[in-house]
């Protein structure tokens, strides 16, 4: 399978699970799994519209990679409507990769919402260096600490209030 970063994801997403159900003969399960897809998307669809720029940023030890609106996390852009931050000199979309920005490349971005995506923590190697919280906490930013909801490998934060 593969996903085309000039594509609607939502789209991909429902054909890639349909072809999942046709090669394991679970046609069916699919076909409810992407019925909840349709409606999942459906109730999020534009939740965002009007809350501000946000950026993805992934965390992997201490290097920063930043995701525009056609890499792998578009649906905070396209269904939920956030406004991607953009680099002027060229996109954020290199696909899984992303673009390698700096902490002052990012405050220069200054976003409302920044979602941080912890790499190391989400395959498991969490341990194994400095952490995205970690590496969040030792930069000196010129903006107020920002308010943070946290999962296990992802953070979610609103760069506009402090915390």
């Amino acid at each position: 399978m593969s996903w085309e970063k000039d594509g609607d994801y939502t789209e991909q997403a429902r054909s890639q699970v349909k072809l999942l159900g046709q090669a394991t003969g679970h046609e069916t399960e699919a076909a409810r799994a992407i019925k909840t897809i349709d409606a999942t998307v459906k109730r999020y669809t534009d939740t965002a519209r009007d809350r501000g720029s946000a950026a993805v940023v992934m965390v992997s030890g201490s290097e920063l990679s930043l995701h525009g609106a056609r890499s792998r996390w578009a649906p905070l852009f396209d269904v939920f409507g956030f406004t991607p931050v953009e680099l002027s000199s060229q996109g954020a979309d290199e696909g899984h990769k992303g673009q390698k920005i700096s902490f002052e490349t990012l405050a220069d971005l200054d976003p409302e919402w920044i979602f941080v995506v912890d790499r190391d923590a989400a395959i498991g190697q969490g341990n194994s260096g400095t952490s995205a919280k970690q590496s969040w906490r030792t930069t000196s930013s010129p903006r107020p600490a920002p308010h943070a909801t946290t999962t296990s490998s992802t953070s979610i934060l609103n760069a506009g209030t402090s915390s």
